[in-house]
Protein backbone atom coordinates (compact mmCIF):
# COMPACT_ATOMS: atom_id res chain seq x y z
CA UNK A 1 0.00 0.00 0.00
CA UNK A 2 1.13 3.72 -0.99
CA UNK A 3 1.86 6.61 1.65
CA UNK A 4 -1.01 7.89 0.13
CA UNK A 5 -2.90 5.22 0.75
CA UNK A 6 -2.24 5.07 4.08
CA UNK A 7 -2.09 9.08 5.29
CA UNK A 8 -6.12 9.37 3.41
CA UNK A 9 -8.15 7.76 6.19
CA UNK A 10 -5.97 9.48 9.06
CA UNK A 11 -6.70 12.59 7.35
CA UNK A 12 -10.36 12.20 7.10
CA UNK A 13 -10.45 11.93 11.04
CA UNK A 14 -8.71 14.78 11.49
CA UNK A 15 -11.90 17.29 11.53
CA UNK A 16 -14.04 14.76 13.06
CA UNK A 17 -11.75 14.56 16.41
CA UNK A 18 -11.30 18.85 15.78
CA UNK A 19 -14.68 18.91 16.25
CA UNK A 20 -15.44 16.43 19.39
CA UNK A 21 -12.69 17.62 20.96
CA UNK A 22 -13.83 21.68 21.45
CA UNK A 23 -17.46 20.21 21.83
CA UNK A 24 -15.67 18.64 24.91
CA UNK A 25 -13.72 21.46 26.26
CA UNK A 26 -16.91 23.68 25.80
CA UNK A 27 -18.87 21.22 27.67
CA UNK A 28 -16.64 21.03 30.22
CA UNK A 29 -16.27 24.35 30.76
CA UNK A 30 -19.67 25.03 31.18
CA UNK A 31 -19.82 22.26 33.87
CA UNK A 32 -17.06 23.79 35.79
CA UNK A 33 -18.59 26.84 35.03
CA UNK A 34 -15.53 28.45 34.44
CA UNK A 35 -16.59 30.89 31.01
CA UNK A 36 -15.74 34.77 33.04
CA UNK A 37 -20.15 35.33 33.51
CA UNK A 38 -19.32 39.30 32.98
CA UNK A 39 -17.88 38.74 29.75
CA UNK A 40 -20.57 36.34 28.88
CA UNK A 41 -23.16 38.46 30.17
CA UNK A 42 -22.13 41.57 28.05
CA UNK A 43 -20.78 40.25 25.20
CA UNK A 44 -22.86 37.42 24.21
CA UNK A 45 -26.03 37.25 26.37
CA UNK A 46 -26.58 40.95 25.65
CA UNK A 47 -24.71 41.69 22.61
CA UNK A 48 -24.66 38.79 20.63
CA UNK A 49 -27.42 36.50 21.22
CA UNK A 50 -30.82 39.35 20.95
CA UNK A 51 -29.94 40.29 17.40
CA UNK A 52 -29.42 36.62 16.63
CA UNK A 53 -32.62 35.01 18.05
CA UNK A 54 -34.64 37.42 16.32
CA UNK A 55 -33.72 36.40 13.02
CA UNK A 56 -33.96 32.76 13.88
CA UNK A 57 -37.58 33.43 15.07
CA UNK A 58 -38.18 36.08 12.53
CA UNK A 59 -37.55 33.07 9.64
CA UNK A 60 -39.39 30.87 11.85
CA UNK A 61 -42.37 33.26 12.33
CA UNK A 62 -43.52 33.33 8.78
CA UNK A 63 -44.38 29.73 9.03
CA UNK A 64 -48.06 28.64 10.63
CA UNK A 65 -45.98 25.42 12.21
CA UNK A 66 -43.12 24.81 14.07
CA UNK A 67 -40.09 24.69 11.89
CA UNK A 68 -38.50 22.93 15.02
CA UNK A 69 -41.01 19.98 14.79
CA UNK A 70 -40.69 19.85 11.41
CA UNK A 71 -37.00 20.21 11.24
CA UNK A 72 -36.67 17.16 13.69
CA UNK A 73 -39.65 14.93 11.27
CA UNK A 74 -37.17 15.73 8.53
CA UNK A 75 -33.65 14.55 10.70
CA UNK A 76 -35.26 11.47 11.98
CA UNK A 77 -36.56 10.92 8.34
CA UNK A 78 -33.17 11.07 7.00
CA UNK A 79 -31.87 8.96 10.15
CA UNK A 80 -34.04 5.99 9.09
CA UNK A 81 -33.24 6.51 5.26
CA UNK A 82 -29.53 6.42 5.92
CA UNK A 83 -30.12 3.26 8.27
CA UNK A 84 -31.74 1.70 5.69
CA UNK A 85 -29.46 2.25 3.25
CA UNK A 86 -26.29 1.15 5.50
CA UNK A 87 -27.89 -1.72 5.88
CA UNK A 88 -28.57 -2.60 2.55
CA UNK A 89 -25.05 -2.11 1.54
CA UNK A 90 -24.23 -4.57 4.29
CA UNK A 91 -26.14 -7.46 2.94
CA UNK A 92 -24.89 -6.88 -0.42
CA UNK A 93 -20.99 -6.62 0.44
CA UNK A 94 -21.29 -8.10 4.00
CA UNK A 95 -17.18 -7.36 3.82
CA UNK A 96 -17.71 -3.29 4.22
CA UNK A 97 -19.34 -3.56 7.93
CA UNK A 98 -15.89 -2.25 9.28
CA UNK A 99 -15.70 0.55 6.48
CA UNK A 100 -19.95 1.13 7.19
CA UNK A 101 -19.13 1.90 10.63
CA UNK A 102 -16.56 3.93 10.48
CA UNK A 103 -18.36 6.29 8.16
CA UNK A 104 -21.68 5.89 10.57
CA UNK A 105 -19.21 6.70 13.73
CA UNK A 106 -17.78 9.58 11.74
CA UNK A 107 -20.84 11.26 10.89
CA UNK A 108 -22.19 11.17 14.28
CA UNK A 109 -19.11 12.59 15.64
CA UNK A 110 -19.52 15.80 13.36
CA UNK A 111 -23.23 15.76 13.28
CA UNK A 112 -23.03 15.87 16.99
CA UNK A 113 -20.00 17.63 17.99
CA UNK A 114 -21.08 20.49 15.02
CA UNK A 115 -24.77 20.29 16.27
CA UNK A 116 -23.47 21.00 19.80
CA UNK A 117 -21.09 23.81 19.04
CA UNK A 118 -24.25 25.36 16.51
CA UNK A 119 -26.05 25.28 19.89
CA UNK A 120 -23.33 26.99 22.47
CA UNK A 121 -23.82 29.76 19.62
CA UNK A 122 -27.83 30.30 18.93
CA UNK A 123 -28.51 29.66 22.95
CA UNK A 124 -26.46 27.47 25.19
CA UNK A 125 -24.16 30.04 26.20
CA UNK A 126 -26.68 31.38 28.27
CA UNK A 127 -26.13 28.65 30.78
CA UNK A 128 -23.05 30.49 31.60
CA UNK A 129 -24.34 34.24 32.06
CA UNK A 130 -24.25 36.20 35.01
CA UNK A 131 -27.01 35.45 37.26
CA UNK A 132 -30.55 37.01 37.09
CA UNK A 133 -30.15 38.32 40.73
CA UNK A 134 -26.67 40.26 39.93
CA UNK A 135 -27.02 44.12 40.32
CA UNK A 136 -30.73 43.67 41.44
CA UNK A 137 -32.15 43.80 44.89
CA UNK A 138 -32.49 40.83 45.31
CA UNK A 139 -30.47 38.38 47.64
CA UNK A 140 -31.70 34.48 47.01
CA UNK A 141 -31.16 32.65 50.03
CA UNK A 142 -32.80 29.71 51.63
CA UNK A 143 -35.89 30.12 53.63
CA UNK A 144 -36.97 29.40 57.48
CA UNK A 145 -40.11 27.93 57.70
CA UNK A 146 -42.14 30.83 58.57
CA UNK A 147 -40.92 32.52 55.62
CA UNK A 148 -42.47 29.83 53.18
CA UNK A 149 -45.36 29.44 55.01
CA UNK A 150 -46.34 33.44 55.11
CA UNK A 151 -45.67 33.52 51.31
CA UNK A 152 -47.74 30.47 50.53
CA UNK A 153 -50.99 32.07 52.06
CA UNK A 154 -50.13 35.43 50.65
CA UNK A 155 -50.07 33.40 47.16
CA UNK A 156 -53.14 31.26 48.24
CA UNK A 157 -54.97 34.19 49.19
CA UNK A 158 -54.22 35.70 46.20
CA UNK A 159 -55.01 33.09 43.93
CA UNK A 160 -58.07 32.74 45.25
CA UNK A 161 -58.99 35.84 44.49
CA UNK A 162 -58.17 35.43 40.33
CA UNK A 163 -59.80 32.44 40.63
CA UNK A 164 -62.97 33.93 41.73
CA UNK A 165 -63.88 35.65 38.40
CA UNK A 166 -62.55 32.88 35.93
CA UNK A 167 -64.83 30.38 33.33
CA UNK A 168 -64.83 26.43 34.83
CA UNK A 169 -65.73 23.34 32.79
CA UNK A 170 -67.80 20.65 34.22
CA UNK A 171 -65.75 19.25 36.29
CA UNK A 172 -65.36 22.55 38.53
CA UNK A 173 -61.96 23.29 36.45
CA UNK A 174 -60.61 26.18 35.36
CA UNK A 175 -61.06 26.85 31.73
CA UNK A 176 -59.74 29.40 29.86
CA UNK A 177 -61.39 31.90 27.75
CA UNK A 178 -58.25 32.57 25.99
CA UNK A 179 -57.70 30.59 22.68
CA UNK A 180 -53.68 29.94 21.18
CA UNK A 181 -53.93 33.37 19.78
CA UNK A 182 -55.34 35.15 22.92
CA UNK A 183 -52.79 33.55 25.15
CA UNK A 184 -49.55 34.73 22.86
CA UNK A 185 -51.10 38.41 22.71
CA UNK A 186 -51.43 38.26 26.66
CA UNK A 187 -47.73 36.87 26.85
CA UNK A 188 -46.19 39.27 24.42
CA UNK A 189 -47.93 42.15 26.24
CA UNK A 190 -47.08 40.72 29.50
CA UNK A 191 -43.18 40.62 28.46
CA UNK A 192 -43.27 44.08 27.30
CA UNK A 193 -44.67 45.44 30.53
CA UNK A 194 -42.25 43.51 32.26
CA UNK A 195 -39.33 44.98 30.18
CA UNK A 196 -40.20 48.72 30.93
CA UNK A 197 -38.94 47.76 34.60
CA UNK A 198 -36.09 45.44 33.36
CA UNK A 199 -34.56 45.88 29.59
CA UNK A 200 -33.06 42.03 29.96
CA UNK A 201 -37.02 41.22 29.76
CA UNK A 202 -37.04 43.66 26.23
CA UNK A 203 -37.18 42.05 22.98
CA UNK A 204 -39.53 40.84 19.83
CA UNK A 205 -43.17 38.80 20.97
CA UNK A 206 -42.60 35.07 22.01
CA UNK A 207 -43.20 32.87 19.28
CA UNK A 208 -45.42 30.62 21.14
CA UNK A 209 -46.47 26.81 19.79
CA UNK A 210 -48.20 24.76 20.31
CA UNK A 211 -47.05 21.39 18.68
CA UNK A 212 -48.16 18.17 17.25
CA UNK A 213 -45.84 16.01 19.33
CA UNK A 214 -47.87 16.96 22.53
CA UNK A 215 -48.85 13.48 23.39
CA UNK A 216 -45.42 12.48 22.97
CA UNK A 217 -44.42 15.44 25.69
CA UNK A 218 -47.73 14.74 27.71
CA UNK A 219 -45.66 10.83 27.47
CA UNK A 220 -42.21 12.32 28.77
CA UNK A 221 -43.32 14.36 31.37
CA UNK A 222 -42.71 17.85 29.83
CA UNK A 223 -44.72 20.86 29.76
CA UNK A 224 -42.92 23.20 27.36
CA UNK A 225 -39.93 22.60 25.47
CA UNK A 226 -37.89 25.90 24.16
CA UNK A 227 -36.45 25.37 20.61
CA UNK A 228 -32.98 27.44 20.74
CA UNK A 229 -32.24 26.44 16.89
CA UNK A 230 -35.68 28.35 15.91
CA UNK A 231 -36.11 30.59 18.69
CA UNK A 232 -39.34 29.03 19.22
CA UNK A 233 -41.32 28.01 22.56
CA UNK A 234 -43.29 25.22 22.55
CA UNK A 235 -45.87 24.48 24.72
CA UNK A 236 -47.47 21.34 25.95
CA UNK A 237 -50.97 22.02 24.47
CA UNK A 238 -52.57 19.18 26.32
CA UNK A 239 -52.01 20.59 30.13
CA UNK A 240 -54.75 22.20 32.12
CA UNK A 241 -55.19 25.40 31.38
CA UNK A 242 -54.13 26.18 35.17
CA UNK A 243 -50.64 25.76 33.80
CA UNK A 244 -50.41 26.96 30.68
CA UNK A 245 -49.75 30.73 31.39
CA UNK A 246 -47.21 30.12 33.64
CA UNK A 247 -45.39 27.22 31.78
CA UNK A 248 -45.75 29.43 28.34
CA UNK A 249 -44.15 32.47 30.32
CA UNK A 250 -41.35 30.18 31.51
CA UNK A 251 -40.24 28.44 27.46
CA UNK A 252 -40.81 32.70 26.94
CA UNK A 253 -38.05 33.41 29.38
CA UNK A 254 -35.70 30.95 27.60
CA UNK A 255 -36.38 32.86 24.37
CA UNK A 256 -35.20 36.06 26.27
CA UNK A 257 -31.55 33.94 26.69
CA UNK A 258 -32.30 33.01 30.73
CA UNK A 259 -30.97 29.09 30.46
CA UNK A 260 -31.27 28.29 33.78
CA UNK A 261 -34.36 26.47 35.16
CA UNK A 262 -34.85 28.12 38.47
CA UNK A 263 -34.80 31.81 36.72
CA UNK A 264 -37.16 30.86 33.74
CA UNK A 265 -39.63 29.96 36.63
CA UNK A 266 -38.99 32.99 38.30
CA UNK A 267 -39.32 35.14 35.37
CA UNK A 268 -42.23 33.29 34.16
CA UNK A 269 -44.15 34.53 38.16
CA UNK A 270 -42.50 38.05 37.98
CA UNK A 271 -44.06 38.83 34.23
CA UNK A 272 -47.46 36.77 34.60
CA UNK A 273 -47.94 37.97 38.01
CA UNK A 274 -48.33 41.01 36.73
CA UNK A 275 -50.01 40.69 33.99
CA UNK A 276 -53.11 42.73 33.13
CA UNK A 277 -54.54 38.94 31.88
CA UNK A 278 -56.29 38.02 34.79
CA UNK A 279 -56.23 34.27 33.29
CA UNK A 280 -52.04 34.61 33.16
CA UNK A 281 -51.88 36.25 36.50
CA UNK A 282 -54.16 33.63 37.78
CA UNK A 283 -51.99 30.74 36.56
CA UNK A 284 -48.63 32.69 37.46
CA UNK A 285 -50.19 32.59 41.39
CA UNK A 286 -51.12 28.93 41.32
CA UNK A 287 -47.33 27.83 39.59
CA UNK A 288 -45.31 29.77 42.24
CA UNK A 289 -47.79 28.43 45.03
CA UNK A 290 -47.25 24.51 43.88
CA UNK A 291 -43.37 25.51 43.90
CA UNK A 292 -43.27 27.07 47.36
CA UNK A 293 -45.81 24.20 48.60
CA UNK A 294 -43.23 21.77 47.56
CA UNK A 295 -40.22 23.53 49.45
CA UNK A 296 -42.80 23.06 52.23
CA UNK A 297 -42.46 19.59 51.75
CA UNK A 298 -39.23 19.52 52.71
CA UNK A 299 -39.50 21.78 55.61
CA UNK A 300 -42.72 21.04 57.16
CA UNK A 301 -45.32 18.17 56.42
CA UNK A 302 -47.41 19.57 58.94
CA UNK A 303 -47.72 23.52 57.01
CA UNK A 304 -47.99 21.98 53.96
CA UNK A 305 -51.00 19.98 54.53
CA UNK A 306 -52.65 22.95 56.52
CA UNK A 307 -52.12 25.24 53.07
CA UNK A 308 -54.05 22.29 51.07
CA UNK A 309 -56.65 22.20 53.63
CA UNK A 310 -57.01 26.13 53.73
CA UNK A 311 -56.94 26.41 49.76
CA UNK A 312 -60.33 27.78 48.17
CA UNK A 313 -62.05 24.52 46.78
CA UNK A 314 -61.69 26.15 42.91
CA UNK A 315 -57.94 26.15 43.71
CA UNK A 316 -58.16 23.02 44.99
CA UNK A 317 -60.12 21.58 42.09
CA UNK A 318 -57.28 22.97 39.60
CA UNK A 319 -54.78 21.48 41.73
CA UNK A 320 -55.99 18.44 42.01
CA UNK A 321 -56.36 18.41 38.23
CA UNK A 322 -53.16 19.25 37.35
CA UNK A 323 -51.65 16.34 39.63
CA UNK A 324 -54.20 13.60 37.92
CA UNK A 325 -53.07 15.43 34.36
CA UNK A 326 -49.16 13.89 35.10
CA UNK A 327 -50.10 10.98 36.76
CA UNK A 328 -48.66 7.96 34.41
CA UNK A 329 -51.26 5.86 33.76
CA UNK A 330 -49.32 2.47 32.41
CA UNK A 331 -45.91 1.07 33.10
CA UNK A 332 -44.69 2.04 30.03
CA UNK A 333 -44.94 5.80 30.38
CA UNK A 334 -43.95 5.64 34.18
CA UNK A 335 -41.04 4.15 32.13
CA UNK A 336 -40.66 6.69 29.84
CA UNK A 337 -40.73 9.54 32.58
CA UNK A 338 -37.66 8.08 34.30
CA UNK A 339 -35.75 8.21 31.10
CA UNK A 340 -36.89 11.59 30.45
CA UNK A 341 -35.60 12.81 33.81
CA UNK A 342 -32.79 11.38 34.04
CA UNK A 343 -32.08 12.79 30.64
CA UNK A 344 -33.02 16.47 31.27
CA UNK A 345 -30.82 15.88 34.81
CA UNK A 346 -28.11 14.98 33.04
CA UNK A 347 -28.46 17.88 30.16
CA UNK A 348 -28.41 20.10 33.11
CA UNK A 349 -25.99 19.43 34.95
CA UNK A 350 -23.66 19.13 31.72
CA UNK A 351 -24.43 22.78 31.27
CA UNK A 352 -23.52 23.91 34.64
CA UNK A 353 -26.90 23.38 36.83
CA UNK A 354 -25.29 21.47 39.49
CA UNK A 355 -28.53 20.62 41.29
CA UNK A 356 -30.12 18.99 37.64
CA UNK A 357 -33.84 19.53 37.47
CA UNK A 358 -33.88 20.11 41.47
CA UNK A 359 -32.79 23.79 39.96
CA UNK A 360 -36.56 23.93 38.83
CA UNK A 361 -37.95 24.59 42.55
CA UNK A 362 -35.20 26.52 43.02
CA UNK A 363 -36.98 29.92 42.06
CA UNK A 364 -38.46 29.85 45.40
CA UNK A 365 -35.49 31.52 46.92
CA UNK A 366 -35.47 33.82 44.04
CA UNK A 367 -39.84 34.44 44.54
CA UNK A 368 -38.81 35.04 48.31
CA UNK A 369 -36.12 37.37 47.91
CA UNK A 370 -38.39 39.66 45.53
CA UNK A 371 -40.91 39.22 48.55
CA UNK A 372 -38.31 40.81 50.92
CA UNK A 373 -37.51 43.69 48.65
CA UNK A 374 -40.89 44.33 48.35
CA UNK A 375 -41.30 44.57 52.28
CA UNK A 376 -38.24 46.61 52.62
CA UNK A 377 -39.38 49.22 50.68
CA UNK A 378 -42.91 49.65 52.67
Amino acid sequence: MSAEGTEAPRRSWRGPLTLLALAGACALLLQLGALPAGAVERLYARGLFPPLVQALSGVARVLPFSLAEAALLVLVAGAVLGFARGLHELVRAPRTAPSLLARLVRRVVVLASGGYLVFLLVWGLNHARQPYATGTELDPRPAATGELVAAARELAARAAELRAGLAEDERGVFRARLDRAGLATALASAYARAAEADARLAGPAPLLRFPLASPLLTALGISGIYAPFTGEAHVNRQQEDAQLGFNACHEAAHARGFAREDEANYLAWRVASRAEEPELAYSAHLGALRHVAGALTTASIAARAELHANLAPAVARDWQAIDAFWQPRTPVVRAARVVSERVNDTYLRSQGQSEGTRSYGRMVDLLLAERRARDLQR
